[in-house]
C-alpha cells in the first residue's frame, strides 16, 4: 500500500501551517534471495514534512520547515545476475559461460540473488529549515537556514554468491545486533550539515534587476567504522557507534569536514523592450579535513590484537570562481536565447578507503546552449527546443575499491558531449494534452589515461573463459557511461465529463531510450539494449458538496520490460541492478 495526506489551515490571519504525510509498505519484494529463500528488492518508506508560517508584518515572513524521513529497503543494497552470467564453484562470484553444471538452486531471474548475509538499506534523517523574508519597495531580503542530522545501515553480500567470501553491512550508532553471516561491517554516518543563505533581490521597476547573495555550509560526512572480514564471525556492535574494531579482520574509521563559502551576484539588463542580456558570477572557496585510520588484526578471527597500519590526518582547499553569461530576444509569440556557463564540483576525499591516493581534484565543465522557446496557435502548441555542447576537464569517476567494495573516486577523464532536445504540448481539442520529448546526445571520452578496467577474461579467440581481470584499457573515444544516445517519449493526457459533475481522466506515456553501457570495459552483460516503457491511468473524478472524491486505476512498466539500470565489476565478480517490474494498484483520494 501507498498514501499520502495533506492538510492545511490558519490559526489566525498572520499564522498559517501545513503538514504532510506520505508512505508506502511494499510487502513482498521483487526478488528472491536463492541461499535463504527471503524476499529482496523492496522498499518501504515514511516522509513527515511541517510548515508553520509566521506573517510577523505585512512585509515580514517566518517559516519554519522541519521535516522526517526514514526508509527501509533493500535496492541500494541487491545486486542481481548479470544476464549471461554463471555463479562461480567458490569465493569466485559471477563468472561468465562456466563450464562446471550451475547448482540446482540457480537462476537467470534478474531481481533475484545469491547472499549469505541479508541485504537491508536503512536511512533516518531529521532536519528543519527557518526562511525568514522582508519585503522593501525595492528589493527582498531572504535568509535560508537548514539544518540536518541523518545515519544509515547498509548490508549485502559483496560477491552476490552463496560462496563463502565477502559480505557487507554499514552498521550505524545506536544500533545493537548479531548475524554470524555478515563479514564486513560499517556506519556510514552523516552527523551533522549545517548550511546558511542570504540573498538580496531587486523587486524595483527599472531596466536593471539583480541579485547579490552568500551560501555557508558546514557539514562532517563519516564511516564509523568499516570492519572487514572473510569468514562467518560474530561483529560485536555496541552502543552510540562504539564498535570493537578487535571483531574484524580489518577496520577503518575516517571522515571529512567541510567548510565551504560561496558569494555570488548577478545583474540582468532590459537593453530594449525584446533583448535582455544577463550576466552572472560565483566565488567557490571549500576547505576539507580528512581524517582516516585503517586497523589490522593480526590475529583475527581466534584473537583480539589490532594494530594501527595506517593513520591519515590532512585537509585540502579549492577556489575557484564560476560565471554565466546569456542573452534574450523576445519575439510576438517566441524567443531565441543563447548562454554559457562554468561548473564546478569540489574536490574529494575517499573516507572509505584511507591509503587511497587523494585528494581528488576539482572538476571542471564549460557548457554552452542556444534555444528557443514558443507559444503558437493562440498558446495550444507549446514548441521549445535547444543544442547543447560541454566538455569537463578531471571528471570524477567512481570505481569500487578491491578491499571495501565501496566507491573510490578518481580523476579519471577528460569528456564532452553534444546534443539537442525538442519539447512539444499540443491541446487538440478541450480536454484533451498531446506531449512529446525527444533528445539525441553524443558523448564520448577525450582522454581517459591509466584507467584499470575489469573485463571478462577471454581465450585467443575472444570467447569467454571465466572471471574478470585487472587490466590497463584504453577508452578514448569511447561513450560515457549510461549516456543513451537517444531518448524519446510521447504521452496523452485526456478528461471528459460523464455528468452529474463528475470527469473521467485518462493518462498514458511511452518512454524509449537507445543502447547504454554501464561499464567502460563495454561489457556485454553490463549493456542495456534499447527498450521502451510504458505507464497508464484511468481515473474518476467526484466532486461533492465541499469534497473532491478521485478513484484511479494504474499501471506502471505495463510490457513488464526488464531494464539494467546499474552495474560494475569487482572481486572478480559482476553485480547488476534492475528496475521494477510491472506494478499495477488501485488509488483513492479525498480533497477537502
Amino acid at each position: 500500500w501507498e498514501g499520502k495526506f495533506f492538510v492545511s489551515g490558519a490559526f489566525s490571519d498572520r499564522v498559517l501551517a501545513s503538514l504532510s504525510v506520505a508512505g508506502q509498505e511494499q510487502g513482498e519484494g521483487f526478488g528472491t534471495n536463492r541461499v535463504s529463500g527471503k524476499d529482496i528488492v523492496h522498499e518501504d518508506y515514511l516522509s513527515v514534512r511541517g510548515r508553520l508560517v509566521f506573517k510577523v508584518t505585512d512585509n515580514f515572513e517566518i517559516e519554519l520547515a522541519p521535516y522526517y524521513n526514514e526508509l527501509d529497503s533493500s535496492n541500494a543494497a541487491v545486486n542481481g545476475v548479470p544476464k549471461g552470467a554463471r555463479p562461480a564453484t567458490a569465493n569466485g562470484g559471477l563468472f561468465f559461460d562456466l563450464t562446471p553444471a550451475p547448482p540446482a538452486n540457480f537462476t537467470t531471474k534478474p531481481r533475484d540473488a545469491y547472499y549469505n548475509a541479508e541485504p537491508i538499506y536503512r536511512f533516518e534523517e531529521t532536519g528543519a529549515s527557518l526562511t525568514m523574508t522582508y519585503d522593501h519597495d525595492n528589493f527582498e531580503l531572504v535568509s535560508i537556514t537548514n539544518y540536518n542530522e541523518s545515519d544509515a545501515l547498509i548490508g549485502g553480500d559483496i560477491d552476490t554468491t552463496d560462496a563463502i567470501g565477502w559480505a557487507i553491512a554499514f552498521v550505524p550508532g545506536g544500533v545493537n545486533g548479531t548475524n554470524p553471516t555478515v563479514n564486513f561491517a560499517a556506519s556510514y554516518d552523516y552527523p551533522e550539515f549545517l548550511s546558511q543563505e542570504i540573498r538580496l533581490t531587486s523587486t524595483g521597476d527599472g531596466p536593471l534587476q539583480w541579485v547579490v547573495g552568500a551560501y555557508y555550509q558546514d557539514s562532517t560526512d563519516a564511516y564509523d567504522p568499516i570492519g572487514v572480514y572473510l569468514t562467518p564471525h560474530q561483529p560485536r556492535w555496541s552502543h552510540q557507534g562504539d564498535i570493537d574494531i578487535a571483531a574484524y579482520a580489518q577496520s577503518i574509521v575516517g571522515s571529512v569536514t567541510l567548510e565551504a563559502l560561496g558569494i555570488y551576484a548577478q545583474l540582468n539588463y532590459e537593453v530594449t523592450d525584446r533583448l535582455n542580456l544577463t550576466v552572472g558570477a560565483r566565488h567557490n572557496d571549500e576547505e576539507k579535513d580528512h581524517y582516516g585510520e585503517v586497523y589490522v588484526n593480526t590475529s583475527w578471527p581466534t584473537g583480539a590484537t589490532p594494530f594501527r597500519a595506517i593513520r591519515i590526518d590532512n585537509d585540502d582547499s579549492w577556489t575557484t570562481p564560476t560565471w554565466h553569461l546569456s542573452a534574450s530576444y523576445d519575439f510576438e509569440h517566441a524567443m531565441v536565447y543563447a548562454s554559457y556557463n562554468t561548473g564546478f564540483k569540489s574536490g574529494a576525499y575517499n573516507v572509505s578507503s584511507p591509503s587511497a591516493p587523494g585528494p581528488v581534484e576539482e572538476e571542471l565543465v564549460d557548457s554552452y546552449e542556444i534555444g528557443f522557446k514558443s507559444d503558437l496557435l493562440d498558446g495550444r502548441l507549446r514548441l521549445n527546443g535547444n543544442v547543447f555542447y560541454w566538455q569537463t576537464d578531471d571528471m570524477q569517476f567512481g570505481v569500487l575499491s578491491e578491499v571495501t567494495g565501496t566507491a573510490i573516486l578518481q580523476n579519471a577523464a577528460e569528456a564532452e558531449a553534444k546534443g539537442l532536445e525538442l519539447e512539444l504540448t499540443y491541446l487538440p481539442t478541450e480536454g484533451m494534452t498531446l506531449f512529446a520529448n525527444l533528445g539525441w546526445i553524443d558523448s564520448e571520452y577525450t582522454s581517459f589515461p591509466n584507467y584499470v578496467g575489469r573485463p571478462p577474461q577471454v581465450d585467443e579467440n575472444g570467447n569467454p573463459i571465466g572471471g574478470t581481470a585487472v587490466t590497463p584499457l584504453d577508452v578514448e573515444g569511447e561513450p560515457v557511461i549510461k549516456s543513451p544516445e537517444h531518448t524519446i517519449s510521447v504521452g496523452m493526457f485526456y478528461e471528459h465529463p460523464v455528468g452529474d459533475g463528475m470527469t473521467l481522466e485518462f493518462n498514458l506515456d511511452v518512454t524509449h531510450k537507445g543502447e547504454a553501457y554501464n561499464d567502460i570495459e563495454h561489457t556485454d552483460t553490463l549493456k542495456q539494449d534499447s527498450y521502451a516503457l510504458a505507464n497508464a491511468s484511468v481515473g474518476l473524478r467526484i466532486p461533492r458538496n465541499d469534497r473532491v472524491y478521485k478513484i484511479t486505476a494504474w499501471g506502471r512498466n505495463l510490457a513488464d520490460e526488464t531494464v539494467l539500470v546499474g552495474g560494475s565489476s569487482v572481486f572478480n565478480t559482476q553485480r547488476a541492478r534492475y528496475n521494477s517490474p510491472r506494478t499495477y494498484g488501485v488509488r483513492f483520494s479525498v480533497d477537502f
